[in-house]
């Protein structure tokens, strides 16, 4: 019987980690994306909400939608409220995603996990392999733009995630982003043959 597999993919904002997301995906293999996981307890989330209401007031929901421009604004400028909505978020998004992950071993041997914050919310020993996917700055504030970011918000977003070298050292692959998608596309095939030989 194969060993089940979870494995971690992540990266900072442009560096496309959402790419290799989508192409795992196109293979047959489930990913969880931890970061839209999230952003659902907030808004669903009785607990949780009652929670950044206390820490942000009632603005935070505008008719029971998470006012995400507000929540960016302020956690963004603020390392002690990054924490603190971090703090809050992060231990049941991770309870979120082992209970998927648990449902998808039932038919797959390999799942996916596509998080920006694998390392700042502590989710490494959950996963068998880290995959990590890195880009130049200027080709990631670049990428950020073309999906509405502004370059400013794009920089401080970046200024508010571990730096890349950091995670290099901790991630078990590292693949560069600078190339086409063809290219990226290549590299994935390479790391998923290479989990695919750890399987007993």
């Amino acid at each position: 019987m194969k060993e089940k597999l979870l494995i971690g993919i992540t990266g900072g904002l442009g560096a496309g980690k959402s790419v290799a997301g989508k192409y795992f995906e196109s293979k047959g293999y489930p990913v969880i994306l931890s970061d839209a996981l999230a952003k659902g307890l907030m808004k669903n989330d009785p607990s949780i909400k009652k929670k950044l209401v206390r820490l942000f007031g009632n603005d935070i929901y505008i008719k029971g939608e998470l006012n995400t421009g507000l929540l960016a604004e302020k956690i963004f400028n603020s390392s002690e409220l990054l924490s603190k909505v971090n703090s809050i978020v992060h231990p049941p998004t991770i309870e979120a995603t082992l209970d998927l992950a648990e449902k998808y071993f039932k038919k797959h041997d390999i799942v996916f996990v596509e998080s920006a914050l694998l390392y700042e919310a502590g989710m490494e020993d959950l996963f068998d392999f880290v995959i990590l996917i890195y880009s130049h700055e200027k080709l990631r504030i670049e990428r950020a733009m073309k999906r509405g970011l502004s370059k400013e918000d794009a920089l401080r977003r970046m200024e508010n995630q571990m730096k890349d070298e950091l995670k290099k050292k901790r991630a078990d692959f590292v693949i560069e982003n600078n190339s086409t998608i063809e290219e990226l596309h290549k590299k994935l095939d390479f790391v998923l043959n290479l989990i695919s030989m750890t399987q007993s």
